[in-house]
């Protein structure tokens, strides 16, 4: 089966059909709404007057787990046309998410701190250029959020090593190190990412274990891996993919 085309659930070896057995499981458990997309994307849900509904094209990715503390709802969503080793890691990935929700971690609900909203919120209205806020509600908001995806990433591991699941470990975790290391990035050229993020080359050079926790603060993170993913993932204008027309768009004003 080539591993770019939207794989046959039910014909996954015994491994991977085990653990999407347990992925079921603990949705059903906690009333979680599951959804396996045969796309390689999925777009973020939103949730309105207590119920899920379809977002934006502009707001997509290759998974994500979203709940409502009001209401109750959640959902976890996952796109697998993708490389095998992806999807079965951003899988583990969201249900880590779920598993941080469920037991309460202190990392995850510490992004809902910031004043009126959660860390995430902060960041899509700064990002977007809707809303200027001041550098250091900023650089909180992006700390809760890398303190949080660092404890997902670590139990992320876990889980695959658990499950035996065919995830390379050493990619694992470089792929994680980007990610975690691109919100540096973020902090200092207020664009988000692109697919780029995990081209081999850039997760070539990204260290393949985790670096000690001070080097995942905001400020602290070595600046060898963010100036390679400052180079190579967002061109010299500092644009993204998602930003690109808003931010030309707010310098031709300032001219």
């Amino acid at each position: 089966m080539s591993q770019s085309r939207v794989p046959n659930l039910r014909e996954q070896p015994k491994r991977i059909r085990e653990f999407l057995k347990y992925v079921r499981q603990v949705c059903n458990k906690h009333d979680i709404e599951l959804y396996i997309g045969r796309g390689s994307r999925i777009v973020y849900p939103l949730i309105i007057d207590g119920e899920f509904k379809r977002g934006s094209k502009k707001a997509m990715g290759m998974g994500c787990f979203i709940e409502d503390e009001e209401t109750g709802f959640a959902k976890l969503m996952i796109a697998t046309k993708r490389p095998r080793w992806q999807w079965l890691g951003t899988l583990a990935h969201e249900l880590c998410h779920v598993m941080q929700w469920l037991e309460c971690e202190p990392t995850y609900y510490g992004t809902q701190k910031m004043p009126g909203a959660d860390a995430s919120a902060f960041l899509d209205e700064w990002l977007e250029f809707e809303t200027e806020f001041p550098k250091r509600t900023i650089r909180r908001a992006v700390q809760l959020t890398v303190d949080c995806e660092l404890d997902n990433e670590k139990r992320s591991l876990r889980m695959l090593k658990k499950f035996k699941l065919p995830v390379d470990e050493k990619r694992y975790i470089q792929a994680a190190n980007s990610y975690l290391f691109f919100h540096q990035v973020m902090f200092e050229n207020r664009t988000w990412y692109n697919k780029k993020m995990f081209d081999p080359q850039v997760l070539d050079h990204m260290p393949d274990h985790f670096l000690p926790d001070a080097s995942y603060k905001i400020g602290k993170m070595p600046r060898e891996y963010v100036e390679y993913l400052e180079a190579i993932v967002i061109n010299k204008n500092g644009w993204s993919w998602k930003n690109r027309n808003v931010v030309s768009a707010k310098r031709a004003a300032e001219k």
